[in-house]
């Protein structure tokens, strides 16, 4: 572990951090984030109301004169989805016509929906047996035009609220631990967030509103597994038998007696990440991306709070070493004042001769 914990390793690691950063904000630039497709923009016709008193023949007939008037009128017909309710009074069967929220005008689709409407009126008992049992109570025809949020309308608020929250923790370190550490953990946030979302971009993995829910839990992870290293860390660190050991070896010890616990919490996270995906999916809400998202930054995270983040703080610590050594001397006087006196004794020795 002291070997990891060095001033190259550090360097090498942001490094290799910055290129992906830049290649994930590249592709980002080029590309953006890949959306997911169960929550795409759409435009769709719904038939709705007292369908479930129809047989499943007959709702296949009334599905199937619907799509043929709807492509008739000129529309493609992209997906055909039945919504069943608990109650049965409002099922629905949705057609979608178009992959964009507006690609078509209200004029147009309001002119589909009157007409579709009709045609269903006029369709008689040899077709549709039971039509007239649920056009008594009405069959409503609507158009939808769906609009998901999409992480862009929120990026900025959860960009600040992020920046708020690391600023806080930074500050807290610092006070709490020692400045060094605040330091390292506001790097180490700052480079867990942009990390995980670089490689969400790069490795195109689709990604709506939960894009800035995987943004949040990287940066509380990250701040959780620096905040625990350094915390245990700086009792370490009062221990009298780490006075004099140099900055390197005793920030690597303190790591080294850390990292059990700190796989063990990102074990028992990944695992509930897991959990969460799966309940989610049987639920009905699709979290798998989110969960593949939430995993990388679980990843990114424990390699930081192991190796970026106190490779970091074992620098600081080192440089801030050297200066107490280097005043605690009797003699000791700053390079400025040294300079000075220097300077004085050079023009007194030429006086002196004359």
């Amino acid at each position: 572990m002291s070997k990891l914990i060095s001033k190259k390793n550090l360097i090498v690691g942001l490094a290799v951090s910055l290129v992906l950063i830049i290649a994930g904000a590249v592709v980002f630039g080029l590309l953006g984030f890949a959306k997911d497709s169960t929550v795409q923009d759409k435009t769709s016709v719904e038939v709705s109301g007292y369908l479930s008193l129809l047989t499943d023949e007959e709702r296949d007939t009334l599905t199937g004169h619907c799509k043929e008037y709807i492509e008739g009128e000129g529309y493609s017909v992209l997906a055909v989805n039945y919504r069943s309710e608990t109650s049965g009074f409002n099922d629905a069967c949705e057609f979608v016509i178009a992959a964009e929220a507006d690609a078509y005008t209200e004029e147009q689709l309001q002119a589909l929906t009157d007409g579709l409407s009709a045609s269903i009126a006029a369709l008689g008992t040899d077709e549709i047996a039971n039509i007239g049992a649920i056009t008594q109570f009405g069959i409503p025809v609507s158009y939808v035009q769906t609009v998901n949020s999409f992480y862009s309308q929120y990026a900025w608020r959860a960009a600040v609220a992020g920046a708020v929250v690391l600023v806080i923790a930074c500050v807290y370190a610092a006070i709490r631990f020692r400045p060094g550490m605040g330091v390292a953990v506001l790097v180490a946030g700052v480079h867990d967030v942009l990390l995980t979302l670089a490689l969400v971009a790069l490795f195109r993995i689709p990604m709506g509103v939960t894009l800035l829910a995987v943004a949040a839990f990287s940066l509380l992870v990250s701040l959780f597994f620096n905040l625990y290293v350094f915390g245990r860390m700086r009792s370490d660190l009062r221990d009298e038998a780490m006075k004099d050991v140099p900055a390197q070896e005793a920030v690597a010890a303190s790591v080294k007696g850390s990292k059990r616990n700190v796989f063990g919490f990102a074990v028992a996270l990944a695992v509930a990440v897991v959990l969460v995906g799966v309940i989610g999916t049987l639920l009905g809400a699709d979290l798998a991306f989110a969960m593949v998202g939430g995993l990388l930054a679980l990843i990114v995270s424990v390699c930081s709070s192991l190796l970026v983040a106190p490779s970091l703080f074992a620098c600081i610590k080192a440089g801030s070493d050297k200066r107490r050594a280097e005043r605690s001397r009797y003699d000791y006087v700053s390079a400025k004042e040294r300079k000075k006196r220097e300077k004085a004794v050079a023009e007194q020795q030429p006086a002196s001769m004359e």
